[in-house]
């Protein structure tokens, strides 16, 4: 049996200590490690966040369980952890696969999660006093800085969209801020989503692992989850949840382009999924983009 942090006691959780049979770490890096805890009555799997301070995850589903938002379900949670039920052994969940993105059904059901979550983040910014102050948004993380810094390690810095993108960066940011916030996912991916089990009623969806969680324009999201569905569920999607906003869309092209290659030159090799990213600065597509957003600010 391998062992939780020394800082968990499995009590506090309300779990008999006596009736645990297996611990198992899932996943651990620098930010939080992962466990399944095996008991008599079933199984669960625990969070555990080595920074509370920066740790959003369990602030996020607080935030949304108070909203109305599905979400797994929470058996406890503080600042440094969470208990969740284990996907793998849920009565009501299955985990997602790759087959399911092909699914009209699956569109279906993840355009009426996300119109869920967008309308609760609409709600809760209308409200100055009941903004989380500890939520940014994903444009935060562009400026001149971040820009200079990953264009030099990309080998783009002379490239004139990214000079072009230095310049223009915050006006573009303060345009898109001026935008109708509300709540992002920002990090769609079939291993994050879960589909409900039983046959009878609709499909269901909800999506899990909020450490990207943050503030935007509904689009943002939009355009995140149609860059994985295929076929007849990106379809659905699209015809499920509606018309998106124009305005959005033309300032969301750069800025998150922009954001995607500052993300990807963090990593030690340029992920897969930003070759088109880079792509689009040596082809001419992120100029375009930033002169097409600029004529909208």
């Amino acid at each position: 049996m391998e062992s939780l942090p020394a800082q968990c006691n499995v009590a506090s959780f309300g779990i008999e200590p006596a009736d645990v049979r297996d611990v198992n770490v899932l996943r651990w890096d620098t930010a939080h490690s992962v466990y399944r805890i095996i008991c008599e009555e079933g199984s669960y799997v625990l969070k555990w966040f080595h920074d509370p301070v920066v740790a959003i995850e369990p602030r996020v589903y607080a935030l949304l369980m108070s909203c109305g938002v599905p979400t797994l379900a929470v058996l406890w949670h503080s600042d440094q952890g969470l208990l969740l039920e284990d996907l793998d052994y849920s009565s009501q969940w299955r985990r997602a696969c790759e087959a399911d993105i092909d699914r009209s059904a699956t569109g279906v059901a993840l355009a009426h999660w996300y119109h869920c979550l967008h309308h609760a983040g609409r709600d809760v910014l209308a409200h100055p006093c009941l903004r989380p102050t500890w939520l940014q948004s994903w444009v935060d993380e562009i400026n001149a800085a971040s820009l200079s810094t990953a264009g030099a390690i990309l080998g783009v810095r002379d490239e004139p969209a990214w000079t072009l993108a230095i310049e223009h960066a915050e006006r573009l940011k303060s345009a898109f801020r001026d935008l109708p916030q509300t709540f992002n996912y920002n990090d769609f991916a079939v291993e994050n989503m879960a589909l409900s089990r039983a046959v009878q009623v609709p499909l269901r969806a909800i999506v899990f692992d909020y450490d990207q969680f943050g503030l935007g324009p509904a689009y943002s999201d939009w355009r995140n989850v149609v860059s994985v569905l295929r076929g007849a569920s990106r379809s659905a999607f699209e015809e499920a949840y509606g018309v998106v906003d124009l305005r959005e869309r033309i300032l969301d092209e750069p800025l998150s382009i922009l954001y995607g290659l500052v993300s990807a030159s963090r990593r030690s090799q340029l992920p897969r999924w930003a070759v088109p990213l880079f792509e689009a600065v040596r082809t001419g597509e992120l100029e375009g983009a930033i002169r097409r957003a600029l004529e909208v600010t």
